[in-house]
């Protein structure tokens, strides 16, 4: 049997390497563990305790294969803690490929392994669509349709803005760790927002919105959108990837900022495409919305004045 966990907040210890989890088929908000571990060694990501019968070991993998893709995005130079939020979001109803390196005795080997996650009798089993192969390690033409999965790049400094919901005037804020709309707070309407470049700039520039400064005992910062029973919103913490040097794949934190002619800003999901921060227009809650109404039309503020990007 998996090892399930509800919401996705598993301690990584340090001197070990780094579990696997994916969503639990089936269970809204709940995570199975994979049972094999990723590490990062110099310029690889390997695979390692394989659990034999486990998820990981059903899907393919082996002790000693060489992570070099997910979904066909190539993921050798992204760090160990990006895969790991990477994998836990993937649409596990969809097709899912991973792709690896195998050395088998004096040859090597690139698989790659195309598979589902179902529930059978509440349990979370693997479905294997094909496997293929070559030696040459080129990602092969496939006809299945692969969720995307972006890659980014952090662009330094943040921005310290404020986001003003345009019909209601009032700011998003944080208080008591919920995301609502309020009458202007320092404390709690103030957010940095991360920049990145990369993935279809047509959609917007990504962005990522941590409130600053923290209140007292919390640690969740991070705005993200989240599927359990509807897609939502939420409040997760802001990793040490997140601003490294390094490419990060496609997580929940990642919103695409756009800014029309007459001045309103929207900031639509990466995650769960389409949806949109915004206000409940019968309460204060903050919410994610689909398709886009006035109730997620914001101006964005620094220092007072509105900002193009």
């Amino acid at each position: 049997m998996s090892k399930v966990s509800e919401k996705f907040e598993f301690t990584q210890d340090p001197q070990e390497c780094h579990r696997l989890y994916m969503k639990y088929p089936g269970v809204n908000g709940a995570y199975c563990e994979l049972e094999c571990c990723v590490d990062q060694r110099l310029d690889t990501l390997d695979v390692e305790r394989v659990a034999t019968g486990r998820l990981a070991y059903d899907i393919g993998l082996r002790n000693g294969d060489i992570l070099r893709s997910i979904n066909l995005t190539k993921v050798e130079r992204v760090s160990v803690s990006s895969i790991v939020e990477t994998m836990q979001w993937l649409d596990v109803d969809r097709p899912i490929v991973i792709g690896i390196e195998r050395k088998r005795q004096q040859q090597v080997e690139f698989w790659w392994f195309v598979f589902k996650l179902e529930n059978k009798g509440g349990y979370p089993v693997v479905d294997v669509i094909f496997s293929i192969s070559n030696d040459c390690g080129e990602i092969p033409e496939f006809q299945q349709d692969f969720q995307t999965v972006s890659t980014f790049m952090y662009q330094p400094p943040p921005i310290k803005i404020n986001i003003v919901q345009a019909t209601s005037q009032l700011y998003l804020s944080v208080q008591s760790g919920k995301l609502e709309f309020l009458t202007f707070n320092p404390s709690t309407a103030q957010f940095y927002m991360y920049r990145y470049g990369g993935s279809n700039p047509a959609r917007g520039v990504p962005v990522a919105l941590v409130q600053m400064p923290l209140q007292d005992g919390e640690s969740d910062s991070c705005i993200e959108t989240v599927s359990l029973d509807e897609v939502q919103l939420s409040l997760t913490d802001f990793p040490p990837f997140m601003t490294s040097s390094q490419p990060i794949l496609s997580n929940s934190r990642f919103f695409y900022h756009r800014q029309d002619g007459d001045g309103f800003s929207s900031f639509e999901s990466e995650s769960e495409s389409g949806y949109y921060i915004a206000k409940d227009p019968e309460s204060a809650d903050a919410i994610a919305e689909k398709p886009p109404t006035s109730c997620s039309a914001m101006h964005v503020h620094s220092d007072g004045p509105a900002i193009k990007l």
